[in-house]
């Protein structure tokens, strides 16, 4: 597992903070794919076995990757991630309004732009399957979004699924919650990147024993696999320190 600090994050100085301005999806999702292909030439990374997922700006570039450059995931999983710009600044607080411009330019003059920035724009070319989650009561970025991905994806003939989760918002809080979403995270790479070397788990009334057994059973075929010199599968968490 790789969890990149691509161009527009914080910690690098201003100006590594401001490279993807007007550029989102750009060149910080060159930076991921940098990061899966540095995996594969570890050689011990399948490069058709690569994952990705990530939650608010994180959610976002997974499915720009998804999108944009589908020949590198096999899978991935996306938590609040925003679909269109153009939505979100239409339904945004003036204090959301005022960061977009920022970020993207006018709505109105630079309509072009935040067209370009977003999934929506490129769902046609999406392969891999796609899980996408939500919170039933996020004010940030509404389950609508996750919403609209997957009617197009659906009605595209693409594997996809949604869960969105009553009474959440930006994020899951609920521990009950917190454990499915990981669940549910986890069952999907293990269908769509392993399908025949990890076993599968049900949900259960006892989420912990089961993320234990799972856990078990994962240290046991990693080492299998260590005395193979096999490779594995990986996943890129993009990272939202700026969002």
């Amino acid at each position: 597992m790789i969890a990149p600090n691509p161009r527009g994050s914080t910690g690098y100085g201003r100006a590594f903070e401001a490279a993807n301005h007007r550029d989102l999806g750009g060149g910080d999702l060159a930076d991921y794919v940098a990061g899966a292909k540095f995996l594969v030439n570890t050689g011990y990374v399948d490069a058709r076995r690569i994952g990705i997922a990530g939650l608010s700006y994180g959610g976002y570039m997974t499915m720009m990757a998804l999108s944009k450059t589908p020949e590198v995931w096999a899978a991935g999983v996306e938590v609040c991630g925003i679909t269109n710009w153009l939505s979100i600044y239409e339904r945004g607080s003036p204090m959301l309004r005022q960061y977009l411009v920022g970020l993207l330019g006018d709505s109105v003059k630079d309509r072009a732009v935040y067209a370009a920035s977003s999934p929506l724009t490129y769902l046609a070319h999406v392969n891999a399957p796609l899980l996408a989650l939500a919170g039933g009561n996020d004010i940030r970025v509404p389950p609508d979004e996750a919403e609209q991905v997957v009617k197009y994806l659906r009605d595209a003939g693409k594997t996809v699924d949604i869960k969105v989760y009553a009474g959440e918002g930006h994020g899951f809080y609920k521990r009950e919650n917190q454990i499915d979403a990981l669940e549910r995270t986890v069952a999907w790479f293990d269908r769509y990147m392993c399908p025949t070397c990890i076993k599968r788990f049900p949900l259960s009334r006892n989420p912990q024993r089961v993320l234990h057994e799972r856990w078990r059973t994962r240290r046991g075929i990693e080492r299998a696999r260590t005395a193979q010199h096999s490779v594995s599968a990986a996943s890129i968490i993009p990272s939202c320190t700026r969002r």
